[in-house]
């Protein structure tokens, strides 16, 4: 499998992103926004405290790989918190060129991040 996507990187047929952009929000914002759209849906606290768990652990594993990889090469991952949407979009809308690395060094970090983790 690595050889295949080794081999599409090489020939030009697949890339990586030119920016990867994590969106995140304070915890108890979120888990404010949660209830009240519970209340709207009628799911009930329980469930919605075990999404916001599911939730917690899925953005720390992501916010984690993120960091690494934006540890590794520079300005290629970016930590937007969004709390406004178009303060959001005005902050993406202003990020800075693409990056100016190989795909394939970065295809190795993900090789060696996912070993290591």
């Amino acid at each position: 499998m690595i050889e295949f996507y080794l081999d599409m990187l090489k020939a030009n047929k697949i890339s990586f992103p030119d920016k990867y952009i994590f969106f995140h929000i304070n915890e108890k914002n979120r888990a404010a926004r949660e209830m009240d759209h519970s209340k709207n849906s009628g799911t009930n606290s329980d469930q919605i405290s075990r999404k916001i768990g599911r939730y917690r652990k899925l953005s720390i594993q992501q916010y984690d790989y993120f960091l690494k990889l934006s540890e590794a090469f520079s300005d290629l991952a970016v930590f937007i918190e969004s709390n406004d949407i178009s303060e959001s979009v005005d902050k993406v809308l202003s990020l800075s060129q693409p990056y100016d690395y190989k795909d394939s060094d970065i295809f190795q970090f993900i090789l060696g991040w996912r070993n290591d983790s």
